[in-house]
């Protein structure tokens, strides 16, 4: 396990989240002298820490850990298998907040003067 490459890719999604590492170890509740040292790559992650690391960063597990997301860990699938992917990893939180924006897409798309989607609906007048 390359410890400082996870270190480096945590860093790079705390800073463009514009937190501090003393900020960020206060909200996964640990302290910040042992977020430095994981952030170093001094020190690994309890499971436990690392799933909240990545919730907070807005990352996944696998990028944290291999650099990877679900695109590139499911070559080959379609968009549809690869979204159901992502969405498998959502909080409840963000569940709703996909379902509602989906929602509102699909509420512009059937007031536009065309159908993006001729297989669900027939093409407006």
């Amino acid at each position: 396990m390359d410890y400082t490459a996870i270190g480096q890719r945590m860093k790079e999604k705390r800073t463009a989240l514009a937190c501090t590492q003393e900020r960020f170890a206060e909200k996964i509740g640990i302290t910040p002298g042992s977020y430095r040292r994981i952030e170093a790559g001094t020190k690994g992650a309890s499971v436990e820490t690392l799933v909240k690391i990545a919730k907070h960063l807005n990352a996944t597990v696998d990028y944290l850990l291999f650099g990877t997301s679900p695109y590139e860990i499911m070559p080959g699938k379609s968009t549809k298998a690869q979204n159901y992917a992502i969405m498998e990893s959502f909080s409840p939180l963000e569940d709703k907040i996909v379902s509602d924006l989906l929602q509102l897409m699909l509420q512009y798309w059937e007031e536009l003067p065309i159908s993006l989607f001729p297989h669900t609906q027939e093409t407006k007048k």
